[in-house]
């Protein structure tokens, strides 16, 4: 049953129509038990929820964790500084990104024909992939909502910007990344490497301003002597080892995860 794999209490038979039931069921539930059938709800194989239903839903899991605001002044300038040519070597990648994040198939008349120009798909085939140029990426950031989004939703469309399954081009990463850095950092985020995906470097928004956590880079471990270690920078907690260094296992790769 749904019910059960949603995690919902189950009323007993008989109790009142399937509606009733179901409101019954939601009532019963405290409120992060709310926000863990959300999200079973979206993950299930067995349910599809679509449009403004699925963006609704995805707004309200994501707006309960850890969010990154990001302002509208610096998504305007972020949308300034970021290169919409770079993003369209693989134009269905792209779209494939875009209709991740935002409801593309806003026109209903498309339920009986099949497809649409007036819809926002239709609008951004004609004027982002066939005649680009027709809209900045102000434009098509307008366009798409992503101006007045949630933050936990715009943060999670730039990291899949620069996703490799959506831009599978180190050199373009790395160009967008740095314009996108710019402008984050005086605002407190950065974009860092956190791994790789398919051998393209995997980047997660970061929070950099004042008590934020920060990435560890060394872990040094596995020795039976205490070696001699030199801070070349505490700030970015580089290090050296001066002696000891065949007697050590050091551990320089960025974590996902920041330990505490």
């Amino acid at each position: 049953m749904l019910g059960l794999e949603l995690g919902l209490p189950i009323p007993a038979e008989g109790t009142g129509t399937k509606s009733q039931r179901l409101e019954a069921c939601l009532k019963a539930l405290p409120d992060d038990g709310l926000l863990q059938a959300a999200q079973r709800l979206l993950d299930s194989p067995h349910v599809s929820v679509r449009g403004k239903e699925r963006l609704a839903l995805e707004d309200a899991v994501w707006d309960a964790g850890a969010v990154i605001e990001i302002s509208g002044r610096v998504r305007r300038e972020l949308a300034a500084a970021i290169d919409l040519d770079e993003l369209l070597h693989r134009p269905d990648r792209f779209e494939r990104a875009l209709e991740q994040f935002w409801h593309l198939d806003d026109d209903p008349v498309a339920l009986w024909t099949g497809s649409s120009t007036t819809s926002l798909r239709g609008r951004i085939h004609r004027h982002v992939f066939r005649n680009r140029g027709d809209w900045s990426t102000e434009e098509l950031f307008e366009q798409l909502g992503a101006l007045e989004a949630g933050s936990a939703r715009f943060t999670r469309f730039l990291e899949a910007l620069i996703d490799p399954a959506t831009l599978p081009d180190a050199a373009a990463q790395n160009r967008l990344v740095e314009a996108i850095n710019t402008v984050l950092t005086p605002a407190g985020a950065r974009l860092e490497q956190t791994g790789e995906r398919d051998g393209y470097p995997h980047y997660q928004l970061l929070r950099t301003g004042p008590g934020a956590a920060r990435q560890p880079k060394t872990l040094i471990f596995a020795t039976t002597i205490k070696p001699d270690i030199r801070f070349l920078s505490v700030v970015d907690n580089d290090i050296e080892v001066k002696q000891g260094r065949d007697q050590v296992l050091v551990y320089n790769r960025p974590g996902r995860h920041p330990l505490v």
